[in-house]
């Protein structure tokens, strides 16, 4: 998917990557594009948690941030 952004009276064709996030126990899975990006296993005892908020984050005061298709599943022991 595609969109035109304008910077400066110049149309800019820019695309809206696919990003996906698979939390299963203590392991974290990112992937953009359908591919893995990062794996993570947190096993701080103290501080990691099993239930809590989901939050989207921008990255500061001059950022403009755009966020479509936020789609929630609970997947099944087999990850389907």
């Amino acid at each position: 998917m595609h969109r035109r952004v304008h910077r400066r009276g110049v149309s800019v064709k820019a695309a809206f990557p696919s990003k996906g996030i698979i939390a299963r126990g203590d392991t974290l899975v990112q992937k953009i594009n359908g591919v893995v990006f990062s794996t993570v296993v947190d096993r701080d005892e103290k501080m990691s948690r099993n239930k809590g908020l989901i939050a989207l984050q921008d990255h500061g005061k001059a950022c403009k941030v755009a966020f479509r298709k936020i789609q929630l599943k609970v997947l099944d022991d087999d990850g389907q």
